[in-house]
């Protein structure tokens, strides 16, 4: 009984090449797509969750319309409520379930602030008018950023009038 070995030909080598280099460049688009689906639902439910933190302050008062943004690394959260809530943890709502990069710029700064478990964004709204209140530091924030990648999504926040625009 004779065996015949002959192998792969060159064309058949360039075939197979070929295919792997679309596969992985499907995969690539595919991964790239779903970083940047993940950054978009995050900042539309940040959005969502200001306006009920500023109608949760127009109508229950200042210390209830507070939103904290914070993330532990790996998930990024937001709480409405009452700043001095024991049921934080379990309350919290998720914004992403894939490592996004959450930060913030305050008014007369340029660089960008990265919320963390130790530097959570908290944000007030006056309960008579609607307006942010200042933070902690004086400032005012301007701009909520995510990014995972080359990803980015932001909202645009207005001090004066409590308002907010999410741009892509």
């Amino acid at each position: 009984m004779r065996k015949n070995n002959k192998g792969f030909s060159y064309v058949e080598f360039l075939l197979v090449i070929a295919i792997m280099a679309i596969l992985i460049t499907m995969i690539s688009i595919t991964m790239g797509l779903l970083s940047s689906t993940n950054v978009n639902r995050g900042a539309e439910k940040l959005s969502s969750s200001l306006d009920r933190a500023r109608n949760v302050a127009m109508a229950k008062g200042t210390n209830r319309g507070t939103i904290e943004i914070t993330s532990d690394g790996d998930k990024c959260y937001c709480f409405v409520g009452s700043s001095s809530s024991p049921n934080k943890l379990d309350e919290r709502e998720e914004l992403s379930a894939s490592p996004v990069v959450i930060g913030y710029f305050e008014s007369g700064n340029s660089d960008m602030i990265t919320v963390s478990p130790t530097t959570p964004l908290i944000i007030k709204y006056d309960q008579s008018t609607g307006t942010f209140l200042a933070l902690s530091n004086g400032n005012y924030c301007e701009r909520i950023v995510f990014t995972n990648g080359d990803a980015t999504a932001a909202i645009v926040l207005y001090p004066a009038t409590g308002k907010s625009e999410l741009v892509y």
